[in-house]
């Protein structure tokens, strides 16, 4: 651990041994720090300086390499270190939490965990957008970025994009990462949440109020029986129970009572149970589809 003293000439003058050498400053005071620069084989050199955290444990700090950054930037670079030090941070074990902070991907993952613990699970339809959504738009844009460095700008730039094109998506999207940003409160990865003063960007959705004719339906019908069997019966469904389609397509053989001519819905969007009488028009597909066996599972409208 030889002891030299450092200026600009002595630097260029060293030369690489076999193995890495430390060449450490002279003369620096206590509580300085121990200031150095290591000079590996092949002629590599880097600025380090050394000190002891709160716990006494010793930390070294790289600062640059030669001669990309000069004695007098690395002595700046080493005060300032030593001056977080003695305000009682440890600046190198703040870059590995920060190395290691969690990404996006990790509060995606963290959220997914998140739904596995709810006792009610969404119905797939939604399950299916949220992963549409996070593949197709989120994880592209932000989800190599960590989770601190989300600022509202960032996510405000991302839903503006959606927005321009599909001012409802946006609002989809909006709501879909406000609940992702939870999880990350949850597991203190943030202390605030980015999206707690964004506005949904498509703005206000009035209800759609668009039905089809009669006319239109006459047209329609005989349509759906051009397609395969597994989606001529769930466009059936759809259109005869004016339910959405995950709902058709979540569709159990145990929450239909053909007796009763009733569909128990128990898996809905806000968590209570609803009950959709069924028509004879309704009641003769299902009961095709029973007498076919066209579900190998559970599903209703599974399958072919």
């Amino acid at each position: 651990m030889p002891k030299i003293d450092f200026n600009p000439l002595t630097i260029r003058n060293l030369k690489p041994e076999l193995c890495s050498v430390e060449y450490f400053e002279k003369g620096r005071n206590h509580g300085e720090g121990a200031f150095g620069l290591r000079i590996s084989p092949k002629n590599k050199r880097t600025w380090f300086v050394m000190y002891q955290n709160e716990q006494g444990k010793v930390k070294r700090f790289s600062l640059g390499t030669y001669p990309e950054v000069s004695l007098k930037d690395a002595r700046k670079a080493a005060s300032d270190v030593m001056a977080k030090v003695h305000d009682g941070s440890d600046p190198m074990g703040d870059k590995e939490a920060r190395r290691t902070a969690p990404r996006m991907t990790d509060l995606w993952t963290a959220y997914q965990g998140a739904l596995s613990m709810k006792s009610k699970n969404k119905v797939s339809s939604t399950t299916y957008e949220e992963h549409r959504r996070w593949n197709t738009v989120i994880s592209p844009a932000i989800g190599h970025m960590k989770v601190e460095d989300i600022t509202p700008g960032i996510i405000s730039n991302l839903l503006d994009k959606v927005a321009r094109r599909a001012p409802v998506s946006a609002n989809r999207l909006h709501t879909l990462l406000r609940i992702m940003f939870k999880a990350g409160l949850a597991k203190s990865w943030i202390t605030i949440h980015p999206m707690q003063w964004l506005d949904k960007p498509g703005g206000s959705e009035p209800p759609r109020k668009r039905v089809l004719t009669d006319d239109e339906i006459h047209i329609l019908w005989p349509c759906f029986d051009k397609v395969r069997p597994n989606s001529r019966d769930a466009l059936k469904l759809g259109l005869l129970t004016a339910q959405r389609p995950g709902e058709i397509l979540s569709m159990r053989w145990e929450e239909v009572d053909l007796d009763k001519a009733i569909w128990r819905q128990e898996n809905t969007k806000n968590g209570s149970t609803n009950l959709v009488p069924l028509s004879p028009q309704v009641i003769k597909i299902l009961v095709a589809r029973k007498a076919d066996n066209q579900t190998k599972t559970g599903w209703v409208t599974g399958g072919n």
